[in-house]
């Protein structure tokens, strides 16, 4: 079966979710549309995975925190229309036209993550389990203020805006400024990352840069659910982006999960502003279902 066909079907399952869409002047409310992936997912509820010592890197070890490449989000992209520029003293300049004004759609969703990090390792798996680990959490609006060309592209980069909170890291801090990847190229057809890049400071007012990664390997339809809710983090001094990442000081590590009580949740928060926000809706259905279909099954027909 070809991917398009399978997506396809998946996404027509989704959409006969009982509940309707809800639609007002300015954007489209989902509700439900993913209410039948998130019955298929809660199936599958993640089981915790024992610290392995270290071995040579396999998929497994890749899926469970190891690298298959800098551990991190993108490179800085160019602002993207509605984040506002910044004069020389930190003055913000005037926003530039929305979505709607270009002719865009707009997309975003809220998504919660909550865990365990320790400061002074640099082994996100030891760092969840360590003796003296701290509970760490974010909570994060997603944005991609073009939704089809975040789609298209081959990084899916979208913006990501909100607050982390730790005890070491000061309590709730904002996120100056972050970037989320959706299934970032990974090394091969079968292997994709969803990278999470937050710049941000600590209590003290010193520059630090979360850098996360989910591990979206080939492997059964089982795997779905742990895989796509389990991020691997670090925590690094300075505001960095990808390219710096190696040879900088990490300050911790942990790994963070989604419950699938806040899934349920997030999938109520998709929004959007723009021309055909509905259509939008369904188009990421496909390209999400599509990505899956792609890593978890194998497909007979080339």
């Amino acid at each position: 079966m070809r991917r398009s066909t399978a997506a396809g079907g998946l996404v027509a399952a989704l959409a006969r979710a009982p509940e309707p869409l809800r639609s007002s002047p300015r954007g489209v409310r989902v509700d439900s549309i993913f209410g039948r992936l998130v019955a298929a997912l809660a199936r599958h509820p993640a089981v915790p995975r024992p610290v392995a010592p270290a071995a040579p890197a396999t998929d497994s070890d890749e899926r469970d925190g190891g690298q298959t490449g800098a551990v991190g989000g993108a490179a800085s992209p160019t602002p993207t229309v509605n984040e506002p520029a910044v004069r020389a003293g930190g003055e913000a300049e005037p926003r530039r036209p929305g979505p709607e004004a270009l002719g865009r759609t707009l997309l975003s969703f809220v998504e919660e993550m909550k865990g365990f990090i320790t400061y002074g390792v640099d082994d996100p798996r030891a760092g969840e389990t360590a003796g003296d680990r701290e509970p760490f959490s974010f909570r994060l609006t997603i944005t991609a203020d073009d939704a089809a060309r975040f789609l298209t592209e081959p990084e899916h980069t979208a913006r990501a805006e909100g607050w982390i909170e730790a005890a070491g890291c000061g309590g709730r801090r904002p996120v100056q400024r972050g970037w989320f990847n959706l299934f970032a190229p990974a090394g091969g057809q079968d292997r994709r990352v969803m990278k999470y890049r937050l710049h941000f400071t600590d209590g003290a007012g010193r520059p630090r840069t979360l850098s996360g990664q989910k591990n979206v390997l080939h492997g059964p339809p089982t795997r779905i659910w742990p895989d796509t809710s389990t991020l691997y983090v670090r925590l690094y001094e300075g505001h960095l982006t990808e390219d710096q990442e190696p040879g900088a000081a990490v300050t911790g590590a942990g790994v963070l999960h989604i419950q699938l009580t806040d899934f349920a949740r997030q999938l109520t928060t998709f929004r959007t502003v723009g021309p055909d926000g509905a259509g939008t809706l369904l188009e990421f259905g496909r390209f999400f279902a599509g990505e899956l279909w792609d890593t978890y099954t194998e497909q007979s027909d080339e």
